[in-house]
């Protein structure tokens, strides 16, 4: 916990998904994806490549604001 931040200094990175990119997180990984794998309806390999999508369709849409960590 609080040593192995400690030894990271500022190595460390805040994800942010949550408050950045609500939609993303909320409906597409939190529901269309990792729902769909909990509830045993898709495998963690299809899970990975559907939040792929999403991400990459994300990061193409100009409708949605960009954030970069600083």
């Amino acid at each position: 916990g609080v040593a192995a931040l400690e030894k990271a200094g500022t190595n460390v990175v805040n994800p942010r998904l949550q408050d950045w990119y609500v939609k993303l997180q909320k409906e597409q990984i939190g529901v269309a994806a990792l729902g769909e794998m909990m509830a045993g309806r898709a495998t963690p390999a299809e899970t990975i490549k559907k939040i792929q999508a999403f991400a990459d369709a994300a990061a193409k849409d100009q409708s949605i604001k960009h954030f970069r960590h600083q």
